[in-house]
């Protein structure tokens, strides 16, 4: 139903780095999946798996302030970012 090649799963989680990087913020997993629903780069079920694996591979992390949890781009995920930025399309960094 939701085949990707394992060249898109990694697109699409570098896509997650880079709006976090771009944004230059901390965001909640409501303003991350509202940014990625609006430009229609991935569905909700997808973006929470991808949430979930750059977490456990320590490119995220999270934290709690007022209740609310956010999503921060840890150096590992920058470093990261910066070596593969080359993969995200340019059409969707233009988004």
């Amino acid at each position: 139903m939701f085949e990707n090649s394992s060249e898109e799963l990694a697109s699409h989680k570098l896509l997650i780095l880079y709006i976090l990087n771009k944004i230059n913020m901390d965001l909640t997993n409501s303003q991350i999946t509202q940014v990625v629903l609006e430009t229609e780069m991935m569905n909700y079920f997808s973006l929470q798996q991808f949430l979930s694996q750059l977490m456990e591979s320590k490119f995220l992390t999270t934290y709690k302030d007022s209740a609310r949890e956010y999503y921060s781009l840890t150096q590992k995920g920058l470093e990261i970012l910066e070596y593969f930025l080359s993969r995200i399309p340019e059409d969707v960094t233009k988004k």
